[in-house]
């Protein structure tokens, strides 16, 4: 097998990498991923190569990789991680420096701390003097006093996303440090601004921002959680524009970057308050968007993004709006959304979410399964009981079967 790839996707889970086979191959690049077992990525018909890692744990599915540390070396191309925690476990692990700079989105080691750290973020951003909302940091919750504040506030936990580690604080909310578990912490709180939630993908190459997308955030599934729908748009104010172009030349980003802001509508500018460097599930909507990506990343042509947006977009991820209505107990919108359909409100789907045919099935199967959703607590109680009271030979027959597998899957 040839070692010379455009991008090579890695990790232990498909995740955020789903959805991007079929945009950078219709790209036209060369796509190898790096997967574990019972991946849809290992299947897709869109990819060049595969190699197979037999663990899907994240710490086992590393130590693994490690093993091929030469092979590792060897390939070329764009590596795309699938989570923020396993490059965060990469990150810190006892190995060369060369190796870290080779496979990991940032090169410059001083800021490895950004990767899954909400902290690292931080501490990162002020370091190169970006501007972003007042904030500090607790270490841990040793203080044995409340924390008053007298601003409208934001906590979030430091490596841990999708919303599950983030709540908002009143003003003169008093905050007792020992309510919070242990796994919050270091926590970072930062003043709430008053504005519009603003989400940017961008693309860097060898520390070089190439071209950026930017979007409103319409709908979110929780508060300052994943984005269900957002409206693409060419911004009036491109005061953010030098602040990105900077923290990848420091930084030395090869790679992707999902950056949250707000745009401060008293003061008529934007404010970063996330900078997560890897894919989200927006990333391949250059495709949707007839975006030549494949001659950006090649630096043959400079993009305008004006010229696609001058008219506003707006768009909605079909798995996520799917499994919100199915929250929700509507049949009618999840059906509306596998069909592909505009929806009030929600916009036009991201038709690229549907490439990969099982991630089509899996949510099919979903909504045949929908009549057993308030059921499933029931039944899982009872599969519990059963498996308590069969033989042990029984019980480890159970836990290596696949017939458990699927049952569990059904039953999420």
């Amino acid at each position: 097998m040839e070692n010379d790839f455009d991008f090579i996707l890695i990790g232990n889970a498909d995740s955020i990498l789903i959805n991007l086979p079929r945009p950078l191959k219709g790209s036209g690049f060369k796509i190898l991923v790096i997967g574990a077992p019972g991946m849809t990525l290992l299947k897709s018909r869109w990819i060049d190569s595969i190699i197979k890692i037999s663990n899907n744990s994240q710490t086992e599915f590393l130590e693994e990789l490690l093993s091929h540390s030469e092979f590792l070396f060897s390939l070329s191309g764009t590596f795309l991680w699938s989570s923020d925690s396993i490059m965060r476990e990469f990150s810190k692990m006892e190995i060369p420096l060369n190796l870290k700079q080779h496979l990991l989105p940032v090169k410059n080691p001083k800021y490895f701390s950004m990767l899954g750290s909400k902290v690292g973020q931080f501490e990162s951003l002020k370091d190169l003097q970006i501007q972003f909302p007042e904030t500090f940091v607790l270490r841990n919750s040793n203080s044995t006093e409340a924390i008053k504040f007298d601003k409208k506030m934001i906590i979030k936990g430091d490596s841990h996303g999708g919303g599950a580690f983030i709540k908002t604080l009143d003003p003169g909310f008093m905050l007792d440090l020992e309510s919070l578990a242990a796994n919050w912490f270091p926590i970072v709180l930062q003043e709430y601004v008053d504005g519009i939630l603003i989400g940017i993908e961008a693309y860097y190459k060898n520390g070089k921002l190439l071209f950026w997308l930017y979007s409103k955030v319409e709908s979110e599934i929780s508060t300052f959680g994943p984005s269900i729908s957002r409206t693409y748009l060419f911004p009036s104010n491109l005061d953010f524009v030098p602040q990105l172009t900077r923290i990848g030349a420091a930084t030395e980003i090869n790679g992707f970057a999902n950056i949250s802001m707000v745009f401060d509508s008293q003061n008529q500018e934007h404010k970063i308050f996330e900078f997560d460097i890897r894919p989200n599930v927006w990333h391949h909507v250059f495709f949707d968007f007839k975006i030549p990506f494949g001659s950006i990343w090649r630096e043959a042509e400079e993009f305008d993004t004006s010229l696609v947006f001058h008219v506003p977009k707006v768009v909605y991820e079909p798995s996520r709006l799917f499994l919100h209505y199915l929250s929700k107990w509507n049949l009618i919108g999840a059906i509306r959304v596998l069909r592909g359909l505009e929806i009030p409100t929600f916009g036009t789907g991201i038709s690229s979410s549907f490439y990969e045919p099982e991630l089509r099935s899996k949510m099919i199967g979903k909504l045949f399964l929908f009549p057993i959703g308030p059921f499933r607590g029931n039944i899982l109680t009872i599969l519990i009981i059963i498996k308590k009271i069969i033989p042990d030979f029984m019980k480890r027959r159970v836990d290596q079967s696949r017939i458990k597998s699927l049952i569990l899957n059904i039953l999420s």
